[in-house]
């Protein structure tokens, strides 16, 4: 069972890197000034829009950063590590019982 915690924690720990990774390019967008707000419906509605535009923005930028697409191909490759140990380890649990009942 150590095998798999230890698979499951590089899964948190690889996706925490992915996610740090995403918050600065958030954070840099988000620096950003905005533009003059009108009173209104029609002021609110753009004010979503460039909220959606600069979340787009920050998404695309940290998807072409180098160190994100690293710590996402670490955080892919550690949750299937994770995902085939713990698979593995089920797999042996359950042919020890089946065994057991012959």
């Amino acid at each position: 069972m150590e095998r798999s915690e230890a698979a499951w924690q590089r899964v948190g720990e690889q996706f925490s890197a992915l996610g740090e990774g995403f918050k600065r390019h958030q954070e840099q967008v988000g620096d950003e000034p905005a533009a003059a707000q009108e009173e209104g419906v029609a002021d609110a509605l753009r004010t979503l829009a460039e909220a959606v535009d600069r979340m787009a923005t920050s998404v695309g930028n940290a998807l072409r950063d180098p160190d994100v697409q690293r710590d996402a191909k670490y955080a892919t490759n550690a949750l299937l590590e994770a995902l085939g140990t713990s698979f593995s380890q089920l797999g042996g649990e359950l042919r020890q019982r089946v065994g057991k009942k012959d």
